[in-house]
């Protein structure tokens, strides 16, 4: 038998992110305009895609009292609301990703910025890095 693969058979997506269980790791990033029927729209999308993205970065989000709106099978994290400042950004991350990685926002003095670290013993995003940490603003 020859290991030599196929000539005809599509070489695979470019896969430079990936998690533990070896799927690949999308993240959409989208600026709200603090509308609702924005967010509706954008999530009503992923149900009807195959691949819902692992990650959404959300900007200029709608809040009700003082929370963004949430979405069936995603976990939000937004900076709290203060006296000083409402939140405006936030990061979505869907179920299947919270159940193999570690996840820990961070929060600022302000509500238009926010960082959330990704950790795994065993590698993140087809690397040796055990902590990745990735900005939202």
């Amino acid at each position: 038998m020859s290991s030599t693969p196929d000539p005809t058979l599509t070489p695979p997506s470019f896969q430079s992110f990936y998690y533990p269980c070896c799927l690949n790791v999308s993240i959409v990033q989208h600026n709200f305009l603090r509308s609702s029927n924005v967010f509706q729209t954008l999530y009503s999308f992923f149900t009807l895609v195959e691949c819902s993205p692992h990650i959404v970065a959300l900007q200029d989000i709608h809040l009700w009292k003082n929370s963004p709106p949430v979405f069936r099978h995603y976990k939000c994290f937004f900076p709290p609301a203060t006296v000083g400042y409402k939140a405006r950004v936030a990061v979505s991350v869907h179920e299947k990703l919270l159940n193999d990685i570690s996840i820990l926002p961070l929060f600022f003095e302000r509500g238009d910025l926010m960082a959330v670290n990704f950790h795994s013993p065993e590698g993140l995003f087809n690397t040796s890095h055990t902590l990745v940490r990735w900005y939202n603003a």
